[in-house]
């Protein structure tokens, strides 16, 4: 599985071509999604594109990469393969 693509805000807000202040406005919102990553804000490459979409095309239209899994999935589920690995192996050594 790999890592998602995600942009801070002032990378939204140039992407955009807006101010930080107008993407504050859209996560405040609830136009888009935002996740903490290291105490900072990002926006994932796919909430991006679904939103954009969203704006040039109507409600309701996704992109395939909008489906996409967050990156707290990610990190669970690495950590989930992990605690499955050491399991396994705690079982073998049995």
């Amino acid at each position: 599985m790999e890592i998602p693509e995600v942009y801070t805000v002032t990378e939204v807000a140039e992407r955009l071509k807006r101010g930080r202040k107008y993407v504050y406005e859209l996560i405040k919102r609830g136009d888009l999604p935002e996740r903490s990553l290291g105490g900072r804000k990002v926006v994932t490459k796919e909430d991006l594109l679904c939103y954009v979409n969203k704006q040039l095309y109507g409600e309701g239209v996704h992109t395939e990469a909008a489906r996409a899994p967050s990156v707290a999935e990610v990190m669970q589920d690495n950590v989930s393969h992990l605690h499955k690995a050491r399991l396994s192996r705690k079982l073998t050594q049995k």
